[in-house]
């Protein structure tokens, strides 16, 4: 019988999580509870902290001091994606980022922070317009594929076969479900492609979807447009 190993998870792999072109690792908050988290035990104080600038967003982490622009504005995109900004529809908002030690779970005399919530304190630096989309790509694994969700020019930079998402008006239960079926068909081509639909649940922004680009096997894909 073939045994199966199963590769034991890193840290981040419980976050939004991708390494970027400068070989990078950004991670985000999946929800307040991991915004929190994120800020309590994983940013340090030189790092950078980046959020969308809209009620309701992950918190993103550039862990490491050693990078340039690209980095930051993939980070960007990263942190428009896991924003309300996609379940609102919007096609871009602005993104700001500040040092750790700007960042505080300490409020102002006589008031309360939630969780999930922080003070920021001193400059922010905006990067206005961000658009609001992300990359499902395929990478190759092994003898294998497995699915890399990442910001656009992430993705287009390790993959030959992906599709370009933004918000839209296909359900994302409904989305998922013609993925999950257009993946698992490919095992027929001899393409096998690993992943769990509930990852991918968890790992797609919240709100509605279409496809703004197709390219490789996905051009044969049939769901979210295009």
């Amino acid at each position: 019988a073939l045994l199966k190993v199963v590769k034991a998870k890193k840290w981040y792999e419980k976050f939004h999580w991708f390494i970027s072109t400068e070989g990078v690792l950004v991670i985000g908050g999946r929800d307040a509870t991991q915004n929190e988290i994120l800020v309590k035990k994983y940013l340090d104080e030189n790092e950078v902290f980046m959020h969308a600038d809209i009620h309701g967003a992950s918190v993103v982490i550039v862990k490491g001091l050693e990078f340039g622009e690209r980095t930051l504005d993939e980070a960007a995109v990263f942190a428009a994606a896991y924003s309300n900004a996609w379940k609102l529809g919007f096609y871009s908002v602005d993104v700001f980022w500040v040092y750790g030690r700007q960042v505080s779970k300490k409020p102002p005399s006589g008031q309360y922070l939630r969780k999930g919530s922080f003070m920021i304190y001193g400059k922010r630096n905006y990067i206005r317009k961000v658009p609001v989309q992300l990359s499902l790509g395929m990478v190759s694994e092994e003898g294998s594929f497995s699915l890399l969700i990442a910001p656009p020019a992430v993705v287009k930079s390790k993959c030959r076969d992906y599709i370009v998402l933004s918000p839209g008006s296909v359900n994302k239960n409904d989305f998922v479900k013609t993925l999950a079926k257009f993946l698992s068909l490919l095992k027929t081509k001899g393409i096998r492609v690993e992943f769990d639909v509930n990852e991918l649940l968890e790992r797609l922004p919240r709100g509605g979807f279409r496809i703004v680009e197709k390219v490789g096997i996905f051009k044969e894909f049939r769901g979210g447009g295009v």
